[in-house]
């Protein structure tokens, strides 16, 4: 995650906020403006019904609110009455609102269809499907909402779906996976040679004797690498080696904490051992040294013959 650059357009918009074209507030601060132009209120499942009052009567004249949230993913306990739900009751009674609610299940719902598509027009038979995703969610899990950097379980150890005509049949795999292995496993599924790989999978394994028999393992650990950018050129890093029993979190500017989490025998994550074990600190950090070691890209390639 550390290759991955900030995109276009959340740089621009950085650069609408440090030139005050944008302006954020938070809701406090809200009362007793007057908004003229433009408001935009994000998560608004987590304000209350009366944040959302004070929010509505601040708009003006030629003033116009776009509202954003999740019914699902609210903080606000107050009989489902939160300051979104409070803006989808008025919307309704109102002509010239607009009210806008993405199907349920949508995403499901579309690959069923594409599913559905492939079988009807007879390529299921020849068509590799792959449903995937770059993170999980904390759903709740201790507190937390949404995603962040903090590696538990819910967000890192994401499904992954993966069938393949002739090779893979209904089954479950607690295999260690990655999702560096995908692109390597697709260009082996396509046949091509290994030689013909780009050298920027070198770190990734070819799963494909996990696709045919779900037992079989090719990963004593794994590695993730995640930096979370709070603003430009400030960063917050932290190093995670998953093994099948284990997983060790480091956090780049705090030396003396950390995670160590056993997941057979807790596998809620809610025992750490950071500073109860130190020969399996040891042990972890040892292996968590060498996998990042041995995954630094060998670029660029020699030229000298000598």
């Amino acid at each position: 995650m550390d290759q991955l650059k900030k995109p276009t357009y959340a740089i621009k918009i950085q650069e609408l906020i440090e030139g005050k074209k944008i302006l954020t507030y938070p809701v406090q601060f809200i009362r007793g403006k007057t908004i003229d132009d433009v408001l935009i209120v994000e998560e608004a499942q987590n304000l209350t019904k009366a944040q959302m009052l004070a929010i509505l009567t601040r708009i003006g004249k030629t003033g116009k609110i776009i509202i954003n949230g999740d019914l699902e993913q609210t903080d606000i306990r107050d009989n489902g009455m939160n300051g979104l739900a409070y803006a989808i009751e008025l919307s309704k009674r109102i002509s010239d609102i607009q009210y806008i609610k993405l199907k349920e299940n949508h995403r499901s719902d579309l690959v069923g269809k594409i599913l559905d598509y492939l079988e009807k027009s007879g390529l299921a038979e020849n068509t590799m499907v792959i449903y995937a995703s770059d993170h999980g969610e904390y759903c709740g899990d201790h507190g937390l909402l949404l995603k962040g950097p903090a590696h538990f379980r819910g967000l890192i150890n994401m499904p992954l779906l993966w069938k393949v005509p002739g090779l893979t049949k209904t089954s479950v795999s607690d295999s260690l996976v990655s999702t560096v292995d995908v692109p390597k496993t697709i260009l082996s599924l396509l046949g091509m040679k290994e030689k013909q790989h780009p050298e920027i999978f070198h770190t990734g394994y070819d799963i494909k004797p996990i696709l045919e028999d779900p037992n079989n393992k090719l990963r004593e650990q794994l590695l993730i690498e995640h930096d979370d950018e709070l603003k430009r050129n400030e960063s917050f890093r932290l190093r995670t080696l998953i093994t099948e029993t284990h997983r060790l979190t480091i956090y780049d500017g705090f030396e003396n904490c950390g995670d160590i989490f056993n997941y057979k025998d807790d596998p809620g994550e809610v025992n750490n051992l950071w500073d109860k074990d130190s020969e399996l600190k040891f042990d972890l950090t040892n292996k968590l040294m060498r996998e990042i070691i041995s995954l630094q890209p060998r670029l660029p390639t020699r030229k000298a013959q000598h």
